[in-house]
């Protein structure tokens, strides 16, 4: 880290409040205005987001419970049985014509 000298004090580059020098004052504040303009985004996208998740909950139909489509289950092969064997291959090739 940069140390600046002067004849009275030491001062570093990472002081801060009144003794930070004008170039760290300068970063805070860019940061400062940086993150004031992330939070006014996030709070607009955060009221789309709302938005969206009301205007998709007012026109997705509720099904009544005899017309809910059942659970699709295939039916799986036993854990200790072994899966089917391949088909013979022929070992002459068949011409075609």
């Amino acid at each position: 880290m940069p140390v600046v000298q002067s004849p009275t004090t030491s001062l570093t580059a990472t002081q801060h409040g009144h003794d930070a020098g004008p170039m760290v004052r300068l970063q805070g504040r860019q940061i400062a205005a940086r993150l004031a303009a992330l939070g006014r985004q996030v709070d607009f996208l955060t009221g789309e987001v709302h938005e969206a998740a009301e205007d998709l909950g007012a026109t997705v139909a509720v099904l009544p419970p005899h017309r809910t489509p059942g659970p699709r289950i295939r039916p799986r092969p036993a854990l200790d049985t072994t899966p089917p064997s391949a088909p013979p291959r022929t070992s002459a090739p068949t011409r075609h014509r």
